[in-house]
């Protein structure tokens, strides 16, 4: 029966069992698993599958905000499996459950033909899952048994979207006669993980089981990546290889002969060679994708899964020809070499590639002049230069000469690349060809601002011819394939002008460029452009060309797909981070189109010279003014100040500032420094105002005390104006502590108050019923938690806490899960351009594991309940309906 209307009855008859003296019948139950394309019973009657939330394509985020805005600057991929559909029995309850007892789920074990597993009391038949499982037969180890205890080890598992991949494996429940104290009695596993080696902590770490973990962006700046900085990609655990040299290798050919070698042998026997290589995962910028497209599956890269070292070994072609392989003119029916390694990955390449005279592909022993690292594949590892790092086989132990490709997950599904329209369920993976080389790519990697005075007899000035102050960018380009990277271009201005980048040289004598008759270029270029402070604006992007023109696209959408592979669109890196723009539109859902402004350039040497966040623009009788936050460096104190925190405080110097603008116009008038607002010499962010009869006030993330770090309370002074506080400090209140567990970090956290937060207040009222309110937002702003809470003004005087109402039940407005929408928080709010709608402007994520970068703009129509408070909608995507008063043909993504 073809794999498209295939189906398994399991059929299990009424029996009884003797437990404690007393007889129990266990229900009869039929299991019918359905394909959800074509699903029939053996009558021939089309069977319905179970009703799941809808698989639709969602819309892009859309990017929005207020009519005038200021800014400052392992997962699964898997096909949704077949559904399982319960057929009962004629005289069964349809409500009923299928149980088993224990003794028959160890029965399917990895011996068995088909899996269970249990998690919880539930069990699952995952049978069908194993061939897609991206981790390959490792799963078997779990298959018979409870699968949680494999889950603490492999993290990675951890998350809801594998938990409803399991789901959809669910066959019945475990006998509650097995069950203790309501729980299946707990086993203890061995650890693959146990003896990994240690990381260097700078690593930027996406998964600790398996290792994850990206090159930090101050390490990118080198051109030969340092072994510890060295991106680490392991899709299991780290083989213990304890005498490398004895460490054998086995070549298997075509005809079934086999070759053994130990790394003594190769290096011994094979003229050694070295090369300078770049290694790329195939989700490198996976996370810009997320963010600028739409959610990814796969571990959420920066720009760091890409590294660069001197590699050294034997040539594989050499080895092949030793073993017996015809390296000149292999049979016709070879296809491909496959590359097996001793944790059990595997992956293969084309032969043309292996046999190559110029293809360089080693067999390597050494990293930058030391032995590999046990990381990196120690005793022996494949290096295939100008491909996908998924084919540089680490811990190499078998190569396999073949007609055709490695069959693993790794081959045959996880590195593969679907177009923008297709979803995971619709995929059939034998369409698409595996990855092998890699599309050209660059990165910013380092953002620099220099003073005028500081270019005078630089170097930066001599080449640039610079006299002015200028922002210095730093970044990487590559090209697979060998190709050589020609030109690589920056826009200061999202694209509206260009000039081109200093290609370093650092690379031309450490071998970067392969055979020396070829000179193929295996490793990437590093690149420097200046540009003057005056020509920048908005974001700067880079793109970059090789030597066969090929250039990366403009945006995400013509190469999105599900997997998130071969992200390489232009790099966008905000350019506003050290000043106040103004963005202006006319249309409330889009700001991508707006016109810009920079309101307020601070000078240097001030102490809210650097780090502007959370500017707001108000109007206050009559007078436009801008309220934000700043520090005088970099959010980096020094340690006379940082040693007082009660935890670490990179922020202990930010206080509150005030713009004043000069007309009744926001857009054409010129702000200038008012005021610093007086916090106390204490740490102060995201400060707004909050307007009342009885006077002008403000509202303020605080701290309790100068050094006290957390938590993160909401405070409220008074003002006599706007850039005057009229409060002392023994009179300033308290108005919130995070004291919810969904205010707290993780959420529910108790032991202490690091990462506990109330922040960005935010004045709404309403306008029919009169009453204030200050919604703000809790836990921490880069994760999932973000959310938030209200406040209600239900007396007359703000400056009393006993005032306010807080709503203790949970968050007014939180993640949801179901839509990908995750860490909304640091809400403001506006009408429709009619004024008939309410509207809320905040920013959340798709992706909860990239933090502060995956952050983007959405706003949606609230309403107002019958008591008077806010209903906010669940978040989302949509599509809406526009708002009131907008151009309807201008519609919301």
């Amino acid at each position: 029966m073809g794999s498209a209307s295939w189906i398994t009855k399991l059929l299990r008859g009424d029996r009884q069992s003797l437990e404690g003296g007393r007889v129990t019948t266990h229900r009869v139950c039929r299991l019918i698993r359905v394909n959800r394309k074509h699903a029939f019973h053996s009558g021939g009657a089309p069977i319905k599958p179970v009703a799941t939330p809808s698989q639709t394509a969602r819309s892009r985020t859309i990017s929005s905000t207020l009519a005038i805005a200021i800014t400052v600057g392992l997962t699964y991929s898997f096909m949704i499996p077949p559904r399982l559909v319960l057929a009962e029995a004629p005289d069964e309850s349809p409500t009923k459950e299928c149980i088993f007892r224990l003794e028959e789920i160890y029965k399917h074990n990895r011996n068995a033909d088909t899996y269970w597993v249990f998690h919880g009391d539930r069990v699952y038949d995952i049978t069908d899952w194993v061939p897609n499982h991206p981790g390959g037969e490792v799963i078997l180890r779990a298959t018979g048994g409870n699968i949680e205890p494999y889950w603490a080890i492999f993290t990675i598992h951890q998350k809801q979207d594998v938990y409803d991949i399991l789901e959809h494996y669910f066959i019945g429940k475990v006998d509650p006669l097995d069950l203790v104290a309501g729980n299946v009695p707990a086993g203890n596993i061995e650890d693959p993980f146990r003896n990994d080696p240690q990381r260097d902590p700078a690593l930027i770490q996406h998964s600790t089981r398996p290792c994850n973990s990206e090159t930090p962006e101050s390490a990118l700046g080198s051109y030969i990546t340092p072994i510890d900085k060295f991106y680490v990609r392991n899709h299991l655990w780290v083989p213990e290889v304890r005498d490398g040299d004895s460490h054998r290798l086995t070549i298997e050919l075509f005809d079934g002969e086999e070759k053994d070698y130990t790394v003594a042998d190769l290096r011994k026997k094979f003229h050694e060679h070295s090369i300078t290589a770049t290694l790329q995962c195939s989700g490198n910028r996976r996370s810009h994708m997320t963010q600028a497209s739409r959610p990814t599956n796969g571990l959420q890269w920066g720009t760091g899964a890409i590294s660069t070292a001197i590699w050294t070994g034997v040539r594989l072609r050499d080895v092949l020809a030793d073993a017996g392989l015809d390296v000149q003119d292999p049979d016709e029916e070879i296809k491909h070499v496959k590359f097996i390694g001793a944790e059990a990955y595997g992956a293969s390449i084309p032969i043309d590639k292996a046999v190559d005279r110029h293809g360089d592909v080693l067999l390597v022993y050494s990293m930058n002049g030391q032995p590999l690292p046990r990381d990196h594949g120690f005793p022996l590892r494949a290096l295939v230069p100008g491909h996908v790092a998924a084919r540089s086989v680490k811990w190499l132990n078998k190569i396999v000469v073949s007609d055709e490709e490695s069959s693993s997950q790794w081959q045959r599904r996880d590195y593969k690349c679907f177009g923008p329209n297709v979803r995971a369920a619709q995929t059939d993976w034998d369409t698409a060809p595996a990855i092998q080389e890699t599309p050209v790519q660059s990165a910013i990697t380092a953002v620099r601002h220099v003073k005028a005075d500081k270019l005078q007899d630089s170097a930066l000035a001599r080449v640039y011819s610079l006299d002015e102050d200028s922002v210095v960018l730093e970044g990487y380009a590559f090209a697979g394939g060998g190709r050589h990277i020609v030109r690589v271009d920056v826009s200061p201005d999202n694209g509206l002008t260009w000039l081109q980048a200093q290609l370093q040289e650092d690379g031309a004598n450490l071998g970067a460029y392969g055979s020396p008759e070829d000179r193929r270029a295996w490793a990437w270029r590093q690149w420097r452009a200046v540009v003057p402070a005056t020509q920048i604006s908005r974001k700067f992007c880079v793109k970059a060309t090789d030597d066969s023109y090929n250039v990366q696209p403009d945006t995400f959408e013509p190469t999105y797909n599900f997997r998130g592979n071969l992200a390489n669109a232009w790099h966008r890196v905000c350019s506003v981070s050290d000043n106040i723009t103004i963005f202006r539109s006319s249309i409330l859902t889009d700001f991508t189109n707006a016109e810009t402004k920079i309101a307020f350039q601070p000078p240097p040497g001030f102490n809210y010279s650097t780090d502007v966040w959370a500017p707001e623009l108000h109007i206050i009788d009559g007078t436009w003014y801008i309220i934000f936050t700043a520090d005088p460096n970099h959010d980096a104190p020094p340690p006379e100040i940082d040693m007082l925190c009660s935890y670490a405080c990179p922020a202990v110097n930010h206080r509150m500032y005030v713009l004043q603008g000069s007309t009744s116009d926001p857009w054409t008038s010129n702000y200038t420094m008012k005021s610093q607002l007086n916090t106390y010499d204490q740490f102060a962010i995201d400060g707004t105002y909050f307007q009342h009869k009885t006077g002008l006030y403000h509202v303020y993330s605080c701290w309790f005390s100068a050094y006290e770090s957390w938590p993160a309370n909401l405070c409220i002074t008074k003002m006599s104006d706007p850039w005057t506080v009229s409060s002392n400090v023994t009179e300033r209140q308290i108005l919130s502590v995070p004291s919810n567990p969904w205010e707290r970090t993780p959420y529910g956290r108790m032991q202490n108050d690091r990462l506990s937060s109330n922040e960005a207040p935010q004045q709404l009222n309403n306008p029919k019923t009169g009453q204030q309110f200050i919604i703000y937002s809790a836990a921490r702003s880069d994760n999932r938690n973000y959310c938030l809470g209200q406040l209600e003004l239900v007396g007359e005087d703000p400056m009393n806490n006993q005032d306010w109402r807080k709503n203790n039940e949970g968050c007014v407005f939180y993640q949801n899960a179901l839509e990908d929408a995750y860490g909304v928080g640091h809400a403001s709010f506006t009408t429709s351009p009619d004024g008939t709608e309410d509207w809320i402007v905040y920013h959340g994520m798709e992706n909860p594991y990239s933090g502060w970068s995956a952050r983007n703009i959405r706003t949606q129509k609230f309403t107002w309940n019958a008591d008077g408070t806010p209903n906010f909608p669940r978040p989302g995507y949509g599509p809406y309906a526009v708002p009131s008063g907008q151009n309807a043909s201008i519609s919301m993504l």
